[in-house]
């Protein structure tokens, strides 16, 4: 029997945000329900995209920054070296059974060549310049016809041919000299017996200062002969035929001998002065020079003959701007095969001298250093960047959650939705990382390789890999709250119990061995993880430890009046696991910024205490020409608080112990200058001498037993040794012993043989007065030199070619703006904006994650009356206690990394002082940073309450609702 048929129901209209079951859609639908998603939590979206994209900013440019930073600290430290420590020098003499040899110019070519040819084709590249020399020993001269000493003083000269030296140069009188021989009468008294009539003469041009040093016009005449502690020659002359001036005094060509162009000063064995200076001859002029020292009536040789009196130099210079770190191991090899060439590159000896071998280990050892402190901001602020899109991707998923049920329901498996979330999220940071890539390669144009490319990749695939757990979290259940997955306590204990063990062993490790391993080069991962593991470590113990106190205080404040602090704090007490990234985040951040402000701080201290011992007052004058009179003048400057007239000779010697630095000064003078400095020393009573046979009353840096004698200027000094002061080391910076002496004192022991050397000046403002060219000191009034100090002293003292003037303030920014250090400071600097930025975003995602629950719970509360004053604290009191669990072990996990860590760092690439400095965490830090936490709190309550007060009520009440 058949009933009535059953009437089919009535088809219901989808809704229109209902989404088709992605089981059954076809492709087209696939992407319009994508389409429809990507419109949904779109400040959850932005939020990612702006983190995706300033992390991809920070993986590609902070890499190639470091990488175009070691170069340029090559580049530095060769462009800033001494020639003889930058340059490859081939130079050799013939011996006594050195066969005759002409000289030529097909010799110096194949020499040259020779030595290119060593080099190989890379190294050979990166050279830009080469030049070729002979030189002769210094002579004693004379001016004729009188015989006088020139200038008034002794003077050595050194003769010298060298290649193009006539294209660099100006004459201002005369002519060039040319490779004639010429001849000049000497009166008999000057010359050795049986002069043989007239002495050779070779034509020569000096440069502007030897001229005026040497009171040496055109068409003068100079008698020299060999030095008692030189080869012995015939005497022969010198007639100046020209006087010139260098195109560019600053030309490296000058470098190999600076004294063509300006004369230096040396001591003499007595204790006196005497000049050194160059004189230029022909550049054909090698005949004329083995002419001249065969001595007057020696037949001419045609070719010349290779001398044993002059040395043959051929400089190659190699083009700082070319070199790249990555030439460092090519430039060793190259450098070593020429080394060890023998007599393979000459057809005499010859030896390949630089030191740039030295250079390359010390600009290793530097970067090695470099890269370990760069790596340890890195890995926190990878760890920062993890935590901070792993928040994220979880809040969004949260704030979508009934949707992904509801495709779920209707068929999706897991896979699917995951797909669909991951395409969604691709979608929103996928843009913004190609466009930080762009940037970071036009921001970073030079320096590494593509490897940061992977980097960037990683950054974008990371929400992509928390998009399956995330859904697992949110649809294990498809109504009402989220189930929370339950753990065995093992489970969890066991990773929490594995990264405080890393943490622990990892301290240990690096105060054993240090940060960095220069000797394997690349970077230790796991030394440069160890501070974001103890961070970590530290985390977690306080996950462990959070609820209790959170708990005690909840039910203190429910005893108390007012309900707003007991719910926020309650709801702080039931929060969802994910909110212990926010803790975390915060954590990390304070702790990582802590520790940065701290390096830069210790090496900005260390910095100005290495110019303070470099330099020892706030200006230094050496000169071995030095006169009352101008230290006189020194003092009555404007701007000028003290002066100390000091002599100091770093070749003295005590007893045994050499070299020493020989220190005469006024003591109380000194100990006064010092006061309030890094180089403040307490010295003992050095009074009681000035007999010229009385020992000298003396301090020492190191005991040198008592019966001690000083040598210096040419005489040995007993000494009466009042005290042993180790701080003298660092006032005359100086690694050897220092003795310190009264300098009225020692000039009476020598007789007068000893005068002030140089002038330690205290300034309390502007040298010489406020005239254009003033520099910026340390602080206003502190009495920092100004940053053209040699130009204000040769102002008032007039020139002086043997005056050094070394400024404190040139000193420390020297240091400071080297490529190292600056990049040490942009990369903190920039690793403690990047926390700051993550800090924000966590505190705010904190609220978001738990705006849902707190907005129907406001609402709820605001039905029954709750103000609204009230409404906006709430938020506040719920982030409060997190904000709290995680600034203060925050600040303490900074505050000890220093302390845990300081053995294993190497400072010294960026502070020109100790390795290991005592680190100083720097307070301003420490308390920016709490405010900085207050006020990332404060914005983000504020901007969740005034999100809460636009809430409609009805929809608030009905969250969660399924009916």
């Amino acid at each position: 029997m058949s009933g009535p048929a059953e009437a089919a129901p009535p088809e219901r209209a989808p809704h229109p945000d209902a989404e088709a079951p992605v089981g059954r859609a076809v492709l087209p639908g696939w992407f319009a329900l994508l389409r429809r998603q990507l419109h949904l939590t779109p400040e959850v979206n932005v939020v990612l995209a702006v983190l995706v994209a300033v992390t991809t900013l920070f993986v590609v440019a902070a890499p190639r920054a470091a990488a175009a930073a070691y170069d340029d600290a090559l580049v530095h430290r060769v462009a800033t070296a001494l020639p003889v420590q930058r340059d490859l020098t081939v130079s050799g003499t013939p011996g006594r059974f050195f066969e005759p040899q002409p000289f030529t110019d097909a010799l110096v070519a194949d020499v040259r060549q020779a030595v290119l040819d060593r080099l190989g084709a890379p190294a050979a590249d990166l050279l830009g310049a080469t030049g070729f020399a002979a030189y002769s020993q210094g002579f004693d001269s004379r001016t004729l016809p009188d015989g006088a000493q020139p200038g008034g003083e002794p003077a050595r000269l050194t003769l010298r041919m060298q290649e193009a030296w006539t294209e660099r140069v100006q004459l201002v009188a005369g002519r060039a000299p040319t490779s004639q021989l010429g001849g000049v009468a000497v009166d008999p008294d000057l010359t050795s017996p049986d002069p043989g009539g007239d002495l050779p003469a070779v034509e020569v041009a000096l440069a502007e200062p030897v001229a005026a040093t040497l009171d040496a016009q055109v068409g003068d005449a100079l008698l020299l002969e060999s030095p008692g502690d030189g080869v012995q020659l015939p005497q022969f002359t010198v007639v100046v035929t020209g006087i010139f001036r260098a195109v560019d005094d600053g030309d490296d060509y000058w470098a190999a001998d600076p004294r063509a162009l300006v004369p230096a000063r040396a001591p003499t064995g007595d204790g006196g002065l005497r000049w050194l200076a160059t004189a230029l001859v022909a550049e054909d002029g090698y005949g004329a020079l083995t002419s001249a020292f065969a001595g007057a009536g020696a037949p001419p040789s045609l070719p010349p003959q290779v001398s044993g009196n002059l040395t043959h130099a051929w400089r190659f210079v190699w083009d700082a701007e070319r070199l790249r770190a990555a030439d460092a191991a090519v430039l060793t090899a190259a450098v070593g095969r020429v080394q060890t060439a023998g007599t393979t590159l000459a057809p005499f000896p010859v030896r390949a001298s630089t030191g740039l071998v030295g250079l390359l280990d010390a600009h290793a050892l530097a970067v090695g250093v470099t890269r370990s402190l760069d790596s340890v901001a890195y890995a926190g602020i990878a760890a920062l960047a993890v935590l901070s899109t792993t928040l994220t991707m979880l809040v969004g998923t949260s704030q979508r959650r009934e949707r992904l049920r509801l495709v779920r329901a209707r068929g999706a498996s897991l896979t699917q939705v995951s797909l669909l979330l991951a395409a969604q999220t691709l979608a929103w940071v996928l843009p913004g990382a190609v466009v930080a890539l762009v940037a970071a390669w036009v921001l970073v144009p030079d320096g590494g390789s593509p490897a940061p490319l992977l980097l960037a990749a990683a950054t974008v695939l990371l929400p992509l890999l928390v998009v399956p757990w995330a859904v697992r979290a949110e649809t294990r259940t498809l109504h009402g709250p989220p189930a929370r997955g339950r753990l065995h306590p093992a489970a969890r204990l066991a990773p929490e119990l594995a990264v405080l063990a890393l943490a622990v062993l990892g301290v240990l490790a690096l105060r054993r061995r240090g940060l960095s391993q220069p000797a394997e080069g690349g970077v230790d991962l796991y030394a440069a993880l160890v501070p974001t593991l103890v961070g970590l470590a530290v985390g977690l113990v306080v996950l462990r430890l959070y609820p209790y106190p959170i708990r005690w205080a909840a039910g203190a404040l429910a005893r108390r009046p007012g309900l707003t602090a007991f719910l926020g704090t309650a709801r702080a007490a039931r929060a969802r696991p994910a909110s212990a990234l926010p803790l975390l985040v915060l954590l990390l951040a304070v702790a990582l910024s802590i520790f940065a402000g701290t390096v830069l701080s210790t090496v900005a201290v260390e910095q100005s205490r290495a110019a303070w011992r470099e330099v020892g007052a706030d200006l230094r004058v050496d000169d071995p020409a030095l006169t009352a009179e101008q230290v006189e003048t020194l003092a009555g400057a404007d701007g000028v608080a003290a002066v100390v007239p000091a002599y100091r000779d770093v070749g003295a010697a005590v007893g045994e112990l050499r070299p020493v630095t020989a220190l005469g000064a006024d003591p109380a003078a000194f100990a006064e200058l010092l006061a309030g400095t890094p180089l403040a020393v307490d010295l003992p009573d050095l009074g009681g001498g000035g007999g010229r046979d009385d020992p000298l009353p003396a301090a020492v840096s190191t005991a040198v037993g008592d019966d001690a004698a000083l040598g210096t200027a040419g005489r040995l000094v007993p000494l009466d040794l009042r005290g042993v002061v180790p701080a003298l080391r660092r006032g005359a910076d100086a690694d050897a012993v220092v003795v310190l002496v009264p300098l009225a004192d020692l000039t009476a022991v020598t007789g007068g043989g000893v005068e002030p050397t140089s002038v330690l000046v205290d300034l309390d403002g502007t040298l010489g007065g406020d005239v254009p060219g003033e520099g910026v000191g340390d602080a206003p009034g502190d009495g920092t030199a100004d940053a053209d100090a040699e130009s204000r002293v040769e102002a008032l003292l007039g020139p002086s070619a043997s005056r050094d003037v070394t400024s404190r303030e040139e000193v420390r920014d020297a240091v400071a703006e080297a490529p190292l250090p600056a990049h040490l400071r942009r990369a903190y600097a920039g690793a403690v904006v990047l926390a700051a930025g993550y800090s924000v975003v966590s505190v705010a995602l904190l609220l978001a994650l738990s705006a849902a629950e707190r907005r129907a719970a406001v609402s709820r509360l605001r039905t029954m009356g709750m103000r609204p004053r009230d409404v906006r604290r709430l938020p506040a009191w719920e982030v409060l206690p997190l904000a709290v669990a995680a600034l203060l072990p925050g600040v303490a996990v900074g505050l000890a990394l220093p302390l845990l860590l300081g053995p294993a760092l190497d400072l010294s690439p960026f502070t020109g002082g100790p390795a290991d400095p005592p680190l100083r965490p720097d307070i301003l830090v420490t308390v920016a940073l709490c405010v900085l936490v207050a006020g990332a709190v404060a914005v983000a309550v504020l901007l969740d309450a005034a999100r809460d007060r636009r809430a409609n009520l009805s929809s608030a009440l009905r969250i969660g609702d399924q009916t």
